[in-house]
């Protein structure tokens, strides 16, 4: 497995907070080991919103912990309450004003087209009539 990217939201916005892992409980715990409560994580490139709750607490190091690290550390815990898709309403209004867009520039152009054929058809029109002249 590759490594993912989780941005975290808040209030329905993206923050600037981006989370690596594997799994979205793994930049979840990431988070929570931060000390956030709520935590909701937008994986780049899908519309899924992992949601999560968040705590920490402060545990005793493990016996093979590294002599740089502190005699107390944060364990991270995380639960799952859902996930949540981004609404596409936006989207679908967005093409609406599109298709509009389209049909005004479609009409447009089928007027073009339509007074281009009128002017052709005059000109044709002419040059039968000069060269029946000429025939005579």
């Amino acid at each position: 497995m590759e490594k993912r990217y989780f941005v975290l939201v808040k209030n329905g916005k993206d923050t600037e907070h981006v989370f690596t892992g594997r799994s979205p409980r793994q930049a979840a715990l990431k988070a929570a080991s931060r000390g956030i409560k709520r935590i909701e994580l937008r994986e780049r490139g899908t519309k899924k919103i992992h949601i999560y709750i968040g705590s920490r607490e402060r545990v005793p190091a493990p016996e093979n912990a590294p002599a740089w690290m502190g005699s107390k550390v944060w364990k991270p815990r995380v639960r799952k309450i859902g996930i949540r898709k981004l609404e596409e309403k936006k989207k679908k209004k967005a093409t609406a004003k599109k298709k509009k867009k389209t049909t005004k520039k479609k009409a447009a152009k089928k007027k073009k087209k339509t007074a281009k054929k009128k002017t052709a058809k005059k000109k044709t029109a002419k040059k039968k009539k000069t060269t029946k002249k000429r025939r005579r």
